[in-house]
């Protein structure tokens, strides 16, 4: 995966950096929503007020820490896109959500159009998640764990990832993460949004690059 030529570097390095924008601006507009997080953000940024860091660095310990899980269990998934957001996704969703607190004032914003724009967050956040796994460049470390599992015990990829969610959730919960309709919804939804993206649109995205 790292023995690309120069063009295959740049075109992959781009699906999955416009991959993570997607997926950062998704989560930040559901968290503006007043709606939480998706699971594994709100699971990091919960241990980030725990431990009074901010969430780019929570994240990239988190994802450290779930790196050398994937390096254990199926190194293949590891690569420059996994760099990438080990490294920058935390600090592209606060990007976001200062971007919104300056810019988008949801007190005015209806309980009716708030619902309708957290779905669209949900949407941006699984075509970024889409995005970034079909540019077989290395997939986020989160996001590998799914088919790590999969690999191993054949089990349906959309349940066991619903699975994880709901783990994620409970323990962003506990811990007093940002946890809300979306992150729910998010949770159940997630995998059956990432396969309808992934089939329909990424996968011929990353056939052509």
């Amino acid at each position: 995966m790292f023995k690309l030529d120069k063009r295959q570097f740049i075109l992959r390095s781009i699906m999955v950096l416009v991959g993570m924008l997607f997926l950062s601006f998704g989560a930040a507009l559901s968290m503006k929503m007043g709606m939480g997080l998706d699971p594994f953000t709100a699971f990091n940024t919960g241990f980030a007020d725990v431990f009074n860091v901010s969430l780019g660095i929570m994240s990239m310990i988190v994802n450290a820490l779930l790196v050398v899980f994937v390096l254990i269990f199926n190194p293949s998934r590891i690569g420059w896109g996994t760099i990438y957001t080990v490294f920058f996704i935390g600090y592209m969703v606060e990007f976001f959500i200062i971007f919104f607190d300056n810019t988008l004032d949801a007190t005015f914003v209806n309980l009716v159009i708030r619902i309708i724009l957290t779905i669209v967050a949900i949407a941006f956040f699984t075509f970024g998640i889409a995005l970034i796994m079909d540019g077989d460049f290395g997939v986020s470390p989160y996001d590998a764990v799914t088919p790590i599992i999969i690999a191993r015990t054949s089990w349906n990829y959309v349940l066991t990832r619903i699975a994880q969610d709901i783990i994620v959730i409970l323990i962003a919960w506990a811990i007093g993460g940002p946890v809300g309709i979306a992150t729910f919804i998010t949770g159940f939804l997630a995998g059956p949004f990432i396969e309808f993206f992934s089939t329909r649109f990424t996968q011929t995205i990353a056939a052509k690059i």
